[in-house]
């Protein structure tokens, strides 16, 4: 067994013993896919969306990148100022396992959980709620790994420039509401003043949300998100990489 893999099984199993981390990913969208599935009106076809359901272009989209981003920006920059704070990191320097491999085992166990999740999500909307396949799935991959990438990239950098765990929460939450409203996920993106709607196209949130409403409904994934997506990844690894430290 290599160190990468003893790493990631020891951090997994430190997740495992956070109860809050492993049921939230999974509880929080089966609580909104139960709670709008049982509005009969959110699931009947509406002409105005396609033919489509409003449980299927926002209540669905809303649960998978509502986890995503809760994940990246709120939970997992936390858990790294933590082991910081507690200078798991600096002595881990001093050791074989060096502090990246750290970094790397974390990244390995949260990508994979999030990754169940959205796909346990995604089944049971459509196994129970009768929610449609996507029209483009490559696109709904494309979509949700640059999002992953661009959402885990910016909480990097908020672990990199937060000085204590405390700061790191304030950080990801001051980060994870406002996209959250602007992205339309509080509000539909449509029901926004143009302005906050633009806006929030170019949060990672938004830009995540309003590629997989398109792959999902067939209506062609904008590259404007995918690159949205692709410079919020480039610039906060540029920032991570300038600010991270390990103690």
């Amino acid at each position: 067994m290599s160190r990468l893999t003893k790493l990631t099984a020891i951090e997994f199993t430190l997740f495992r013993r956070d109860i809050a981390s492993i049921v939230l990913p999974f509880a929080l969208p089966l609580a909104l896919l139960v709670g709008f599935g049982s509005a009969p009106d959110l699931r009947e076809a509406d002409p105005d969306l396609g033919g489509y359901s409003a449980f299927e272009v926002f209540i669905l989209p809303i649960a998978l990148v509502l986890v995503l981003a809760m994940m990246a920006i709120s939970v997992f920059p936390v858990t790294l100022s933590t082991y910081r704070e507690r200078g798991v990191l600096r002595r881990l320097a001093t050791t074989p396992a060096n502090p990246l491999s750290v970094l790397l085992a974390q990244l390995i166990v949260h990508v994979g959980v999030v990754v169940v999740s959205l796909g346990l999500t995604a089944t049971i909307a459509g196994a129970v709620f009768g929610v449609s396949a996507p029209q483009h799935i490559g696109g709904v991959v494309a979509v949700l790994g640059l999002g992953m990438l661009a959402l885990y990239a910016l909480g990097v950098a908020i672990a990199a420039v937060a000085p204590k765990a405390s700061a790191a929460t304030a950080y990801g939450l001051g980060l994870f509401f406002p996209q959250l409203f602007l992205g339309g996920l509080m509000v539909p993106a449509e029901l926004l003043p143009d302005v906050l709607a633009r806006i929030g196209e170019f949060t990672p949130v938004g830009a995540t949300m309003h590629g997989l409403q398109d792959a999902w409904t067939g209506a062609g994934v904008n590259a404007w998100h995918l690159a949205v997506l692709a410079v919020w990844t480039v610039a906060t690894v540029a920032i991570a990489t300038l600010r991270f430290r390990w103690d």
